[in-house]
């Protein structure tokens, strides 16, 4: 005997503010309405929704028309709204006390909006962690959805009806459910479902997440035609014979990689294996961090929160359906509201002191260090020496915000990346990534403590090269509106060392930047020679600034593209500009060679 009793839920990834009204104006008319449309004319039809605090604040500004037809659908008693963070967050993934309190907030949205306090959620794709049990239940939530392949990865032999699960003496029902496919037709969708096993009681949710909408209604046709009843989970369960009937507890376990599309036995080592998604997840906790030293404010506390909030929808850190952390709108939305974040904290007073920190910011084991001036914010890393932020709080921009697509997911490109190239090679070579970049930028420096300056870093790396030792000393020196990188090579063996030394700062944008050298704008930049000072402004904030250079080099400058999915569609999208500072490198035995870049972040510059 097939299923015949079905849980409808649905759930839509919604445009993040920074690709623009236009953008999700254009989403509501091409998907969202169309959806709504539909449900609102089934009269037969029964079913949940997922509506995020932020996308209900979007609506009620834009299209009231549709919360009211929502509203008039749910007091129809055929819609159940659900419940869920402030967006589409990986709920595990946040904070405990940030859980609870995004929650609480939604519901009180969810019941101000639609009159009704949501009693279940739905976490997007089916991310399911055990600790979740307690959290949703001391939230007040009644009930939640798992992927049946849970079930089955517990040994559950009938993945068909509602169990409960605990954790810490807090319960909830959880209700098995398939994943809608509208890239299979609806015929392949019906044949798996009536091949299910089935029990009398069976009943199994159907969740289609960003689904199309004539390929729903059909789907929906189909399985009306078939028999299929379905139902609302609350009015479900209020009718269980409490006496008669019990529900088998259970307990799932942690979801893996496979709901994303990865092999990773966690599917947090799938989201996370990228350092840019780590380092982004590792900024959302620092930004929570200083939001929580905030005393006394409640209004800025708040406004704090909300920015952070903004930042944990899942979108950020993956290849999500509106092409997530690879897009350049995406990930400069995501620091704009950590700096916004930030300076909040700044203005309460949180911040009471500037200089540089030394923290293990991004779990890996290692000390980083990050510096705060009242003008901007910068991270440095061992590996590679590298400087990975680079923030103008005014601005609310990270300008080494970039993503790199490349195979070893483990490597960035970010600021002040040591390359030695031949010295044959050629700016096509460059821009081609057909040149060695020599062994520097992926090795580990050591950090070497510097007792006369509280305010400078030292980098420290000896490798073999062309036969010999090369020794990089890398020195950091901060100011409140400046600062320098000291370079001093050092060919520390008996060979001859002869190579470009090359800087590399990849910058971050959406927009692009202009270039400014002997005072005049440059139309076309790509290979500048004799360059001892040039002016850079990123194209849309008007913020950038202005590198000093103690010996007189050359700069090659690229434009960044890369392979973006953006709602199924593959694009190349700008991702910002890379500049290759060079200077020829020519060391005999014991000689050592020194070069200085100084850094003036600037604002307000168009």
């Amino acid at each position: 005997m097939a299923i015949s009793r079905f849980i409808l839920f649905l759930n839509h990834d919604f445009p993040s503010d920074c690709l623009g009204h236009a953008r999700q104006e254009l989403f509501y008319q091409q998907q969202f309405k169309s959806l709504i449309q539909l449900l609102y004319a089934r009269s037969d039809w029964h079913f949940c929704l997922t509506l995020t605090e932020e996308i209900s604040q979007w609506l009620l500004s834009y299209h009231p028309e549709a919360i009211q037809a929502l509203t008039e659908i749910s007091h129809r008693k055929q819609l159940e709204m659900l419940g869920g963070p402030f967006n589409n967050a990986f709920l595990p993934m946040l904070a405990n006390s940030n859980r609870l309190e995004q929650l609480e907030s939604s519901s009180v949205w969810l019941r101000s909006t639609f009159g009704r306090k949501p009693r279940g959620i739905h976490i997007p794709y089916g991310i399911w962690e055990p600790q979740l049990a307690q959290t949703l239940a001391a939230c007040g939530i009644e009930f939640t959805f798992a992927p049946r392949e849970l079930f089955l990865e517990a040994n559950c032999p009938d993945p068909s009806h509602p169990y409960i699960v605990e954790e810490g003496g807090k319960s909830l029902f959880v209700i098995p459910y398939h994943q809608l496919d509208d890239q299979k037709t609806p015929e392949e969708e019906l044949h798996f479902l009536l091949s299910l096993p089935s029990k009398n009681e069976s009943i199994l949710g159907l969740c289609l997440m960003n689904g199309n909408t004539a390929w729903l209604e059909k789907m929906m046709n189909m399985l009306h035609a078939n028999g299929a009843q379905f139902y609302l989970p609350t009015p479900y369960f209020k009718k269980m014979p409490a006496t008669t009937h019990t529900f088998p507890l259970i307990y799932l376990p942690t979801s893996t990689g496979k709901i994303l599309d990865s092999n990773e036995s966690f599917y947090r080592n799938a989201i996370l294996k990228r350092r840019e998604a780590r380092w982004l997840y590792a900024r959302v906790m620092y930004s929570l961090l200083m939001a929580r030293q905030i005393k006394n404010d409640k209004s800025r506390k708040k406004n704090a929160s909300q920015s952070i909030a903004k930042v944990q929808n899942h979108q950020f850190y993956w290849h999500s359906y509106f092409g997530g952390l690879s897009h350049p709108g995406l990930r400069e939305f995501a620091y704009s509201e950590l700096l916004a974040s930030d300076q909040l904290a700044r203005d309460a007073k949180a911040v009471t002191s500037y200089g540089l920190v030394r923290t293990d910011f991004d779990f890996d084991g290692l000390q980083e260090n990050i510096y705060h001036s009242p003008l901007y914010m910068v991270m440095n890393h061992q590996k590679g020496g590298v400087m990975f932020e680079f923030s103008i709080f005014s601005a609310q921009k990270n300008l080494f915000n970039i993503y790199y697509q490349g195979e070893d997911l483990d490597e960035t490109r970010r600021g002040f990346h040591d390359l030695f190239l031949p010295t044959d090679t050629t700016y096509t070579q460059w821009i081609g990534e057909l040149v060695d970049r020599g062994i520097f930028e992926n090795s580990y420096y050591e950090l070497k403590e510097s007792k006369n300056d509280p305010a400078s870093l030292l980098y420290v790396r000896e490798l073999p090269i062309q036969e010999t030792l090369l020794e990089i000393r890398k020195h950091y020196f901060y100011k409140n509106t400046e600062f320098q990188v000291q370079y001093q090579l050092l060919n520390n063996a008996l060979g001859m060392i002869e190579k470009i030394f090359g800087v590399e700062l990849n910058l971050s944008s959406s927009k692009g930047y202009e270039y400014y050298f002997n005072k005049e704008k440059l139309a076309h930049a790509t290979e500048i020679e004799h360059v001892n000072t040039l002016t850079v402004i990123e194209s849309d904030s008007g913020c950038g600034f202005e590198i000093q250079l103690s010996q007189s080099a050359s700069i090659w400058i690229k434009k960044i593209f890369n392979s973006v999915t953006m709602e199924k569609e593959i694009k190349e999208i700008y991702q910002g500009d890379s500049l290759l500072i060079r200077w020829a490198c020519s060391l005999a035995s014991t000689n050592l060679q020194q070069y200085t870049i100084t850094i003036k972040p600037m604002i307000n510059c168009l």
